[in-house]
């Protein structure tokens, strides 16, 4: 008697768990991997609906860790990590609902490399074309993907110390440039630029950076400011 009681009460506790998980619709995570050269990485769909709201882990290829992030309808959200093969912070990217900080650390030491904001932009910032005489390099405004961030407010460097190194603002937008480089041996070699035009001859390697705007400020290891440079719309002025 008492086993068919027993029984009875599990089978009410079986049904009545599937009737609420069937109103709440809640959903197992399906785990997809991903094997790679470099590594593997995971995907955990935390939703129903594929690409709603994902859970990303890479691995580096001894099993350490190498980036994790959560995102939901394509946009992060909380806390991106990036680690190096030893299992040391590397990166760090702390989300909001339209902005985010960005976060470089010495992995050795532990201590930050560099920190400073960015924004969520609807649209795309202007294009812009830079042509900086002193190099010779041609700098176009690169197309954001969307959803679309851009860099905002003062960014600060810092030595391995952890003592400030510098300070200052970006263009918000990111560029690409094209870099030289020639065949040598076999081997790719950074060419000097010696005009804007590119030639056939040489090589052209394309590379995404962002400019510096506005004043920036640079001070020794004990904090005293040492010299100011003044940029206007990514080029310096003195």
């Amino acid at each position: 008697m008492r086993t068919i009681f027993s029984t009875l009460i599990l089978l009410f506790t079986i049904t009545t768990y599937g009737q609420l998980v069937k109103k709440n619709c809640l959903v197992l995570p399906a785990k997809v991997k991903d094997f790679t050269a470099s590594g593997t990485s995971t995907f955990l769909q935390l939703d129903k609906e594929k690409g709603k709201h994902e859970h990303f882990v890479s691995y580096h290829p001894n099993g350490q860790k190498s980036k994790e992030y959560f995102q939901r309808n394509g946009i992060k959200y909380d806390t991106l990590n990036r680690w190096t093969e030893k299992g040391e912070l590397l990166h760090r990217e702390v989300y909001s609902d339209s902005d985010y900080i960005h976060i470089n650390y010495y992995s050795a030491s532990g201590q930050i490399l560099e920190i400073g904001a960015y924004k969520m932009r609807v649209t795309n910032p202007e294009n812009l074309a830079v042509y900086d005489s002193a190099t010779f390099n041609r700098y176009f405004t690169f197309e954001c993907k969307k959803p679309c961030y851009i860099r905002t407010g003062i960014w600060k460097e810092f030595d391995e110390n952890g003592n400030l190194e510098r300070t200052g603002e970006y263009l918000p937008m990111q560029f690409m440039f094209t870099a030289p480089t020639k065949d040598s041996s076999g081997y790719e070699i950074r060419a000097e630029n010696t005009d804007f035009e590119m030639k056939t001859e040489i090589s052209y390697l394309g590379l995404l950076t962002y400019l510096k705007d506005r004043t920036w400020t640079y001070y020794n290891d004990k904090g005293i400011k040492t010299k100011e440079e003044f940029y206007r719309r990514g080029l310096r002025l003195y």
